[in-house]
Formats: structure tokens, sequence, C-alpha cells
């Protein structure tokens, strides 16, 4: 496996039977200790173990009840957010304060992410830890009150102060991994990186209980939020993103839980809807007029319209983001995988503006004293939303594989600007005449996400999109061979045992994984990349020894299987499928 290549980089190519046995071994261990932390005689406290190791076959990890229940508390968190924000939207004040909230939030939430996505605890000790995060992160949610004064005068520190024990309690559980003797070299090393930035982290926040305005607490909580990002792209820039210097995250589980933050925020933007206000009389139907009938059909306009534009954002995200896990940012470059996971952060602060706009302006939908001051908010949130869904599209691929794949270039390009420009026409909205009716919003915002996702659709059909990973696929490999180019000495070895194989997920062109040394699919058979030196080295990565391995996943995981737990499973993880341990890119989606 990876982990024990790294450890001992001087031993010799292994035969393939050995190699294949030591494989099958690895995965019955790593289910034995799957087994050892499922067991109910675990006590109060028993360590977290490390999810994975690079070079490792991946199990399938799914959203636990502790995950579902920082869910909730996120959902109410946001929708605390749109209330202050519904509630002093008059001012740029009151919007900042907002957005600095938001990041906040965001902030809480992917902290708990970057720790489970590394890690696995089933003790009761960090099931009550997690129960005490939950309660930090609702109080948090609970001071985000909607009268500014109040706010100003306690209710401001009070959610810092809950911020700032949430940040306590990471550093809580990532100092178990420095104490903890079973712990490695890498895993004491990220831990206390990660103390580093989170240590940061509650000094710049500690800085609000000296200042008395919001939107100076707002100013502090943006820097946070920001310092955050900056302590994981800097090992990016620095080029320590490396096996040796960063701990693997289960990347699968990764990805399924950002997308489920966007669902999150939709889901707010769902609930501020379904509970807007109505402004239509209250009269029997068959006393209604003209002027009645025309309101109730305006309003049911306006409902549509915005429940629409939500699923549109809903549709765009996840046509535009790959499910191949070979096609994805993350897995392709660290650079664009960083900025895609970023991303997120905004994404969902833009939602959660989004939600609470159409909340304000629906009960307008028939009137003509819609809340104007809704409509410049509402405009540049699509905008920015549309706009990142937009560059998730680039990012995959690569700028360079966007613009010059020659498949359907033309039609490719045009359909992006075209796409490019609905996005900037939301920014057209404060400027529709006054007196304008509210549905009249509602229904531009729906036309424009709808448009978007119309686009998207007749732009990515399935025959176009293979043709496409093929050209991007085949640059991607041309690259690494270049910057993999074997040294002299090794050329005549790499002549006689380095052959091609074939990935379904590909369509017949080779996955990063073999020229990055991963651990395939089940039932693929690849060339088992046993490098010295290692990734970060002067001569970088290349293959100083080659063995012939058959990976018979499939067979280890039935030998696995076949010895029962003897205390059954108390999470939702289904050790029954398996997937590739993503490239050292991967690590950076935790952020």
């Amino acid at each position: 496996m990876g982990g024990h290549d790294d450890d001992h980089p001087e031993l010799p190519a292994m035969s393939p039977n050995t190699t294949a046995r030591a494989n099958r071994e690895a995965v019955v261990a790593h289910a034995a200790a799957q087994r050892t932390l499922n067991k109910k005689e675990l006590g109060f406290f028993h360590p977290a173990v490390q999810l994975l190791h690079w070079g490792e076959v991946q199990r399938s990890r799914h959203a636990s009840w502790t995950d579902l229940f920082q869910d909730i508390i996120f959902v109410a968190a946001a929708f605390k957010c749109g209330e202050y924000l519904k509630a002093n939207f008059d001012t740029l004040e009151g919007i900042y304060v907002c957005v600095g909230c938001g990041f906040s939030v965001v902030a809480t939430w992917s902290h708990n992410l970057q720790y489970r996505a590394r890690y696995n605890g089933k003790s009761n000790y960090h099931k009550f830890l997690e129960v005490v995060y939950g309660l930090f992160a609702a109080v948090s949610a609970h001071n985000v009150v909607t009268d500014e004064t109040s706010f100003r005068l306690y209710n401001q520190y009070a959610f810092v102060s809950a911020v700032i024990m949430c940040r306590l309690l990471s550093i809580v559980r990532r100092a178990e991994l420095v104490f903890v003797p079973t712990s490695s070299e890498v895993v004491r090393h990220e831990s206390i990186e990660a103390i580093a930035r989170l240590g940061v982290e509650v000094c710049v926040l500690a800085i609000s209980y000296g200042l008395s305005r919001p939107y100076e607490v707002a100013t502090v909580l943006v820097a946070a939020w920001v310092l955050k990002n900056l302590g994981f792209a800097l090992p990016v820039i620095m080029g320590r993103h490396t096996a040796q210097a960063v701990v693997p995250v289960h990347v699968e589980y990764t990805l399924q839980r950002l997308g489920e933050l966007v669902i999150l925020v939709l889901g707010e933007g769902m609930l501020s809807l379904a509970i807007a206000e109505t402004t239509l009389e209250s009269r029997d139907v068959s006393a209604c007029d003209a002027a009645c009938w025309e309101s109730k059909v305006l309003s049911a306009v306006s409902f549509t319209s915005g429940f629409a534009l939500l699923a549109a954002f809903m549709y765009l995200y996840y046509r535009i983001n790959p499910s191949d896990r070979h096609h994805h940012a993350v897995r392709r470059s660290p650079a664009r995988g960083l900025i895609w996971v970023m991303s997120h952060s905004v994404l969902a602060v833009s939602g959660i503006i989004i939600g609470v706009s159409i909340k304000v302006i629906h009960p307008y939908a028939a009137s003509d004293k819609v809340k104007r001051g809704f409509v410049p908010v509402l405009s540049v949130a699509m905008c920015v939303s549309f706009a990142i869904l937009s560059a998730h599209q680039v990012l995959h691929p690569g700028l360079v594989d966007f613009v010059l794949a020659p498949d359907d270039r033309a039609r490719r390009l045009s359909l992006f600007t075209l796409k490019a420009l609905l996005a900037a026409s939301a920014l057209a909205m404060p400027w529709l005449p006054t007196g304008t009716l509210g549905f009249v919003f509602q229904l531009y915002g729906c036309m424009v996400g709808c448009l978007c996702a119309l686009i998207i659709a007749v732009e990515k059909p399935r025959s176009v999109e293979r043709r496409f990973w093929a050209h991007a696929d085949k640059h991607l490999r041309e690259i690494r061979h270049l910057h993999e180019q074997p040294h002299p000495d090794e050329h005549h070895h790499q002549r006689h045992h380095h052959h091609h194989h074939r990935d379904p997920d590909t369509e017949g062109h080779a996955p990063p994984f073999v020229t990055v040394g991963h651990a395939p699919p089940r039932g693929v058979e690849v060339h088992r990349v046993d490098s010295t030196p290692r990734l970060g080295s002067p001569r970088g990565t290349h293959m100083s020894h080659v063995s012939h391995v058959s990976v018979a996943i499939s067979h280890a995981a039935s030998e696995a299987k076949s010895e029962p737990a003897p205390g059954g499973s108390q999470e939702s993880d289904d050790e029954s499928t398996y997937s590739d341990t993503e490239d050292y890119n991967a690590a950076l989606a935790a952020a």
C-alpha cells in the first residue's frame, strides 16, 4: 500500500503474487480496524483513527447522524442570517453584517468537515464533542437577532464567543491527534498546522471584544474567514502539497458534503419562500372580483418563479460539476481544486441572500410597493452565484483545455459566453422602471436562471462531453509525461515493464492514478508504482521500480466481509463499495 512505500522507499519491487497478497492483507487489516471502532466496548474514549493512507483503497462514506445534526443547525443559522438581512437591508451595514455572520457560519460547518473527512472517531468522547460543538454552533445562530440595537449591545459579542468556542473545540480534537501515541508523524504534523491556523483565527476573532459597531465586528469576521482560506492556500503556493506533508482526505465524502452544503442553502431559500407572507385579501372565492383573481394569479406566478429560480440554481450546480472523479478540479489540479473548494463559502452566502430576497419580494407580487432596496441585493447575489457556477465549468478541465479543445469549440465558447452575459444581465434588474409589480422581479430572476440551465443542457450532451474529456485527458497525460521523464539509468527498466491499461471511467484513456501511484478501482489491473524518490523530491515523481500487480480488491472485500463485526456498525458507512484514493490534490478538498 502507498503508506508502506513511503515508510520504506529502499525496498525493492515485490513479485506480482507477493504484492497482490499484501494488498489483500492490507484491506483485510483495514476492515479489522474499522470493526474495532464499531465495537460497543470502546468505552468513553478511544483514539480517532486516520480514515485513509496514501495509495489505500477508500471505502464509501456517507453522512452520519452527527453530520445531519450539524446540517440542521446550519440551516437554522442561515435562516437567522437571512432574517437579520430582512430587518436591516436598508443600510449597507446590515448587508455587510449578514455577509460576515454568514462566512462565520459556513466556516464553522467546514471546520467540522475538515476533521470528519480525515479522521474517524466513534467513541462516546467524540460523540460528546460533536454534541457540544453543535451546541455552540446553535448558540451562535441564536444570537443573530434582528434588532440592531440589541445586536450591537450584547448579541454580537455572544455570537463571537460561540464561534470562538467552536474553534477551541476543533483545537481540542486536533490536540488529541498530536498526543495520542498511535498517531503517525504526518498526522501530528498536519494536526499541529491545523492548531496553528485555528489559533490565529481565535486571536483575530478576539479583537471583536474591543469593538462596538456591528460593521467593525463584521470586518473581523470576514478577516478571520480570509485568514482561514490563506492558511490552506499557502501550502499550495509554497509547493508543500505532497504525500509526506498532508493527510489524505476522503474525496468522495468531501465532494458529497460540499454538494449538500449547497442543498442546505437552497433548502433555507425554500423555507423562506414557503413561509413568505402574502398581501392577498382573505375573501370567499364566490365574492372575488377581477382584481382579486388577478392578484391571486400574479402571486402564483411569483411563487412559481421563486421556486424555479432555486431549482435552476440546484440544476446548474450538479450539471456543471462532474460526477466522474477523474474529471473534477480537485483531482486534476491543486490550484484549481483549492479555488473550487473556497468558492463554496461565497456561493453559500449568495444563496442565503437570494432566498431572503425572494421571501421579501413575494408579498408584493401584485403591488408596486416593493421594497426596492432588496432588488439590487437580489441582482448582485444572482450575478455572483451564476458567475461562480460558470467559473466551475472552466476550473474542472482548466482554461487552456476549455478554450482550445477542438471538438465543438465555437459552439462551446459561444454558449459559455451567452451564459456569462445572462449572469451579468441580472445586474440590470434594479433599472426596471418605478412602479414595476413585484412578480416581475421574481419572473426576471427565474428567466435568467432557467435560461442558464437550458444553455447548460444544450451545451453538455453526453456525446460532446465524451469527446471534450478525451481531449482534456490526453493533454493532462502529455503534461504529466513531460514532468515525469525517467532518469537515463531507468529508461531501460521502464521500457520493459511499462504497459497501457484501460479505465472504464475515462473511456479507455489512461487514468490519472496510473501516473501518480494511486490504488485503482476494483477489478482494474494496473502497474504498481514504487517510486524512489517520492513526491516532493528534487527529481520529482518517476518510476524506479514497476511491478505488474493484479489488484483483487473485490476478493479482499469479500474476505473482510466474511468475518462478522462483533458490535455492528454505529454509523451509515457502506463498507461494500470501493473507489480509488485520490491523488495529493484531493487533500485540498477539506479547505
